[in-house]
């Protein structure tokens, strides 16, 4: 069997490494109420204390209300909820001493054996899920949560200083909603309602987006808009006399996705505009 420790990826999935973990935290023993104790048996011992647990009342009852259940083959969706759950537990661990109620938990010399132990836990997971491209994302309620990893969102997400947009874009590619529908649209109406009521556009003469160096233009406000405006993103219904095209919730779903990077694109003609000034202006300069 593989190292649990290999750092590529390999032909590993994502069933495997949950697998993984779980029989890692079975085998890792350290001591709790003076006994030896496997890592999964220390987690049980302390979920109760837990503040995310919701409304479970042990780690099973948490798991079966997710849907994980080791004892038949986990879907991808069950196997990142999983290496969520570890990791945003192996982080509560940690940051136990600073909530100062450790010692409620554990023993003093437990309690920094604990930590101890679960650091390379942490590490690990977020090692595995980054390999398949996912990133954890903190929340404002203080969790982890993981997104799947998008080299689009990245290279503007600095340049979105609104807090509830930037929590939408990133909400968008969380795992929960990767096909959510209703989130989906529920998330790209209100992305809409911020570009109607800003004048992102209003700043900027023209904001088309050249093809590489054809002379095809692509405007993705209006194609932003035309995507919501017609086929039951923001109106489930006929709107007046604006008859709505009905599509597949599938069909749906990728016409949501396009919006979303349509989205994404307006952001980049702020940007855009700035280096061409910046172009323009080192043109002026060096001509004379």
């Amino acid at each position: 069997m593989p190292s649990i420790f290999e750092s590529n990826k390999g032909s590993a999935t994502l069933q495997y490494e949950a697998r993984n973990i779980r029989s890692f935290l079975d085998s890792e023993l350290i001591m709790y109420e003076n006994d030896h104790h496997s890592l999964n048996q220390v987690l049980s011992y302390i979920f109760k204390y837990w503040k995310f647990k919701g409304n479970a009342i042990s780690i099973s009852d948490y798991f079966t209300r997710r849907g994980i259940n080791f004892d038949s083959e986990l879907t991808d969706d069950q196997s990142l909820m999983y290496f969520e759950f570890i990791f945003n537990i192996s982080i509560w661990i940690k940051n136990l001493l600073d909530l100062r109620i450790a010692n409620q938990i554990f023993e003093e010399n437990e309690y920094y054996e604990a930590v101890k132990s679960f650091k390379p836990v942490e590490d690990l997971v977020r090692s595995i899920v980054e390999s398949f491209d996912y990133i954890f994302i903190k929340h404002s309620d203080g969790t982890y949560r993981l997104s799947k990893k998008d080299s689009d969102l990245e290279s503007v997400i600095s340049e979105v200083t609104d807090e509830s947009v930037r929590t939408d874009l990133l909400a968008y590619l969380d795992i929960r909603n990767s096909n959510d529908l209703i989130e989906k649209k529920a998330i790209i109406s209100r992305l809409y309602i911020y570009l109607e009521q800003n004048t992102i556009r209003n700043k900027y003469q023209d904001g088309r987006l050249k093809l590489n160096n054809a002379s095809k233009e692509i405007d993705p406000y209006d194609n932003f808009f035309y995507i919501c405006n017609n086929f039951r993103v923001r109106h489930g219904t006929d709107k007046g006399s604006k008859k709505q095209i009905i599509l597949s919730d599938p069909e749906t779903i990728e016409l949501c996705d396009i919006a979303f990077y349509m989205f994404l694109q307006t952001h980049r003609i702020p940007i855009i505009e700035s280096y061409n000034k910046k172009i323009s202006s080192l043109k002026e300069e060096h001509s004379k």
